[in-house]
């Protein structure tokens, strides 16, 4: 690795990196990948130009570009591997081994290249500070595991499949809304960040045809849900057009997207994304004398997620497990929520619609309180140097269409785990000897 820096009177800086990086997770052939980098910064302040203000002090300018490469895999996936089986040797058990992976000695780093405008400024004696961030990646040999047919023996190959573009816009504001001195010693500062990224795919395999079977669609992020739509519930006046679609009154009814008068895989639309298009932050400290308080939430908005608890046998009632509590169709209750609960699996379908839900939440992340004790008391009357009492809550408060409605699992975590909402309580003191 190498880095150059230049300085000229702290108006212009230059930034100059370059850096190979080797792997030997990767093939033979591409082990090694050089990626350089860089950065220009225009400091506007210190030009002669430049008059400082009460509305604007200071101002800088910066644009970057540079690469970098990514090695996201498990050691020796270039190769082909095998595992341990079991098996009958004539009338013998005995234990063999099996292929459980398909060699690629092709695979390679998946590199991103990024160009980055930046700016920053400060307003009033520095009690806002402002930086915006355009940035646009693009990402080349990405390493995803391929879905393939599983008549092959395996059900995937790690592959570098295609490109992906994010394009998106990241921002602060750092305040000091109220100052020690403005009001007897009683302080407010603030910080809030917001980013919005949009994530597309651009290339697949070499082309821009889409790869149904494993979800990857152009000018689509990499993680979408693809499904067929749930549009409500069967309901008894229409029974004759249900029957054109081999159902009846109680199940669920889905999109006709193409307008063929059957229900097939082509009917199958991308209902969401995993990753929220939106997401930001916001902060507050105040502390007045001996006491501090800190608040701070976070929201994503524009993601999808996938309740496992509304999904498979949720309906089913087959008597063996706990049940969702759910609206369910009835004759006498014609809603369109869920279906009529039945035992019978095979008039079941389209049970995965069930489980699609909006993403978007504000939680409120934590909430800190906390009163240090005045210094002379602690050290005259206790004989400490310092004493400090704290409670911290830990997302205590969330505030989502789908848990407010459904109550079911965390829409944070809810990509990985099916866990509900949770949150902690902490009591504390910190003393020094």
């Amino acid at each position: 690795m190498a880095r150059a820096n230049y300085n000229y009177d702290q108006r212009y800086l230059l930034t100059l990196t370059g850096r190979v990086d080797g792997s030997s997770r990767f093939g033979a052939a591409n082990q090694y990948g050089y990626f350089p980098s860089v950065a220009l910064a225009w400091n506007v302040s210190n030009e002669s130009f430049f008059t400082p203000t009460t509305l604007l002090n200071d101002l800088r300018v910066r644009l970057s570009w540079g690469k970098v490469g990514q090695t996201g895999i498990n050691p020796y996936r270039t190769q082909g591997l095998a595992s341990r089986t079991a098996f009958n040797f004539g009338d013998t058990p005995a234990f063999g081994f099996k292929p459980n992976q398909i060699r690629n000695d092709e695979l390679k780093w998946e590199t991103t290249t990024s160009l980055n405008l930046g700016i920053q400024f400060d307003m009033f004696n520095s009690r806002i500070v402002t930086e915006i961030d355009l940035y646009r990646a693009n990402t080349t040999d990405l390493l995803l595991q391929r879905a393939i047919p599983t008549t092959s023996g395996f059900n995937s190959v790690l592959e570098n499949v295609g490109a992906t573009r994010n394009t998106g816009i990241e921002a602060s504001v750092r305040t000091i809304n109220v100052a020690s001195n403005d009001f007897g010693g009683f302080q407010w500062s603030s910080n809030f960040n917001v980013a919005y990224n949009k994530e597309e795919i651009v290339e697949l395999f070499g082309g821009a045809e889409d790869d149904v079977g494993n979800q990857w669609f152009i000018g689509q992020p990499i993680n979408v849900y693809y499904d067929h739509e749930k549009v409500g519930i069967w309901q008894s006046n229409e029974a004759e057009l249900a029957a054109t679609y081999g159902q009846r009154p109680g199940e669920i009814k889905v999109r006709d997207v193409t307008g063929s008068g059957s229900i097939t895989g082509d009917d199958r639309v991308i209902l969401g994304q995993q990753q929220p298009k939106w997401q930001g932050g916001f902060g507050n400290q105040f502390s007045y004398r001996n006491f501090d308080l800190s608040v701070f939430l976070v929201g994503r908005f524009g993601s999808m997620i996938v309740s496992g608890i509304h999904d498979g046998g949720t309906n089913q009632l087959a008597g063996r497990y706990n049940n969702v509590r759910l609206d369910y169709w009835t004759p006498d209750n014609p809603t369109n929520e869920a279906p009529q609960p039945r035992a019978d699996l095979e008039r079941s379908v389209y049970n995965s619609t069930q489980r699609y839900f909006n993403g978007d939440f504000v939680r409120v992340r934590t909430i800190g309180l906390s009163y240090t004790l005045a210094p002379n008391i602690a050290q005259s009357v206790l004989g400490l140097q310092s004493l400090r009492f704290y409670v911290n809550a830990e997302n205590p408060y969330i505030f989502s269409p789908y848990v407010q409605k459904h109550g079911g699992v965390d829409p944070e975590t809810s990509t990985s785990n099916n866990t509900p909402a949770q949150w902690t309580l902490q009591f504390g003191i910190n003393l020094s000897l």
